[in-house]
């Protein structure tokens, strides 16, 4: 087999790897009724997206997620629910704040604004930090967002690359089917995932000295 041929059949290989994954968040997010599936769902699709991106892209991909679902299921039940109450929240105050004709209300109406741009981001970060660590969901929260601020261009990388792919999955709707998750979450691990050894490499580095 040629490299031209070798390199088509592994890209073949990625995209029903993907497929796949996307087929099965779908399954078990439908599996806990939506809202109770969808958080331990995403946990394991992240998972997955981890061990693919560390180097191990022939692993059993069914039980890895369904391990990943089964064991993960509370934990980020709980971090995903508090993250949509908040969400809600804050979607809800803007709503509130943009009906009234008040300087101050629409000052306070920016201000929520930007706090739901920090949130936006943590959602970016928060499911990699809770795959690749074990933390308290208060420390969860402190260090997706301590993480973001100090990594700026990991954060601008990572958003770009989510949008970019949301506009070509509304563009081809058909796609989002197959790639409407795995795609971001394997694009946001593979960033990510180089922010966090670059850290541990720094700490290494603190230790030694």
């Amino acid at each position: 087999m040629g490299k031209a041929s070798s390199r088509i059949y592994q890209l073949c290989e990625w995209i029903l790897r993907l497929a796949y994954l996307n087929l099965l968040w779908i399954l078990f997010s439908i599996a806990g009724l939506i809202i109770f599936g969808v958080f331990p769902a995403t946990t394991a699709a992240f998972t997955v997206a981890r061990r693919w991106v560390n180097g191990e892209s022939d692993m059993p991909l069914f039980r890895t997620f369904v391990d990943s679902y089964k064991k993960e299921f509370w934990k980020s039940q709980v971090l995903g629910l508090f993250l949509l109450v908040i969400g809600s929240a804050l979607y809800m105050y803007v709503g509130i704040l943009d009906a009234q004709p008040s300087i101050i209300f629409t000052v306070l109406k920016y201000l929520i604004i930007v706090v739901f741009f920090v949130y936006v981001i943590v959602l970016v970060y928060i499911f990699p930090v809770f795959v690749h660590y074990k933390l308290t969901i208060y420390e969860y929260i402190k260090s997706t967002i301590f993480l973001a601020l100090l990594n700026p261009i990991t954060t601008i990388v990572s958003l770009i690359g989510v949008i970019m792919m949301t506009f070509i999955l509304l563009k081809f709707q058909g796609l989002m089917l197959f790639f409407s998750i795995s795609g971001p979450v394997l694009w946001i691990t593979f960033i990510t995932q180089r922010t966090f050894k670059k850290i541990e490499a720094k700490r290494q580095m603190m230790t030694v000295q």
